[in-house]
């Protein structure tokens, strides 16, 4: 959705719009479903997780912590930054 700044009037023109298409509507639905995932506690701490260890040149990590956070564990490139997922 884009709307002006604290600009009421262009807000309500997106809110009337996807109120009035249907199809609009659904679109950014699953593109703020598909966005808010890579915002979880698992997509997260994975990716601090590959900064961290590719800070201290790790090339693994353990697959205890990894389960915890629900996320499969990723080869790094030691001193690599990854990459930002879905940017």
């Amino acid at each position: 959705m884009l709307a002006e700044f604290q600009n009421p009037k262009s807000l309500a023109r997106w809110i009337n719009l996807s109120l009035e298409n249907p199809a609009l509507r659904e679109l950014c639905e699953r593109s703020a479903f598909a966005y808010g995932r890579t915002m979880r506690w698992s997509a997260v701490g994975g990716r601090y997780a590959d900064l961290f260890l590719g800070l201290i040149g790790s090339t693994s990590y353990p697959t205890q912590i990894m389960a915890l956070l629900g996320a499969a564990p990723r080869a790094t490139q030691p001193g690599a930054l990854p990459a930002a997922a879905g940017l």
